[in-house]
């Protein structure tokens, strides 16, 4: 007596030769995707940190922004009138044992992306140290321009710029810089601006 195959014997034995069938064309597929897998796991994370990563500042803002054929030029400095008495200027709120003000007559902003203002400091004994100074904004930098002294100005030509610093006698330009006056959202600050939120104590923007 003869027995012939069940159903599922027949169904796995079409299978079975399909997939013999199939497998030449499959191969090369097979290995495309071998290949490819190792350099999509490697770019994967690469794209992440890209989008995680801020950029030091925005598109067209700061030293990175300048054509390479481009070169900064600074504009000449002219000097601003005598600051005036302390309750004619603005007050700023630093610690440290100055008392400073600002002279709003004084500031300016420039193309060369230099903000200039008068800076009055007063000791604990009244002594008056009056600067007019910049800082450059892109470039964290400050630089003195002249100093006063017995109701004139005294010229510093040839003084170098200086990095801006936190804390001590100085901290006063970290706080203009990073409050106030090179605001990255806005590298071409009206110098009304500066001066209204200055006047009203609320910087346009925090960078702690």
């Amino acid at each position: 007596m003869t027995v012939s195959p069940g159903p599922a014997i027949g169904y796995a034995g079409i299978f079975l030769y399909t997939a013999q069938l199939m497998t030449p064309l499959l191969s090369p597929v097979l290995r495309l995707f071998r290949i490819l897998t190792p350099c999509l796991l490697i770019a994967l994370p690469s794209a992440a940190v890209a989008e995680i990563l801020p950029e030091d500042g925005p598109v067209d803002y700061g030293p990175k922004s300048y054509p390479s054929d481009e070169k900064w030029q600074e504009l000449d400095a002219e000097l601003p009138a005598w600051p005036e008495s302390e309750d004619r200027l603005i007050e700023m709120d630093v610690d440290g044992p100055y008392r400073v003000y600002i002279d709003p007559r004084s500031l300016q902003t420039g193309k060369d992306r230099v903000v200039r203002f008068t800076s009055v400091l007063v000791s604990p004994s009244g002594v008056r140290n009056i600067t007019y100074e910049g800082l450059h904004c892109g470039e964290r930098a400050y630089r003195r321009f002249a100093y006063g002294a017995q109701g004139s100005w005294h010229g510093l030509p040839g003084s170098a710029w200086q990095p801006v610093t936190r804390g001590g006698i100085s901290g006063y330009r970290s706080v203009l810089y990073y409050r106030y006056m090179c605001n990255p959202a806005e590298p071409h600050k009206d110098a009304e601006d500066i001066v209204r939120q200055l006047r009203s104590a609320q910087p346009a923007f925090i960078v702690d």
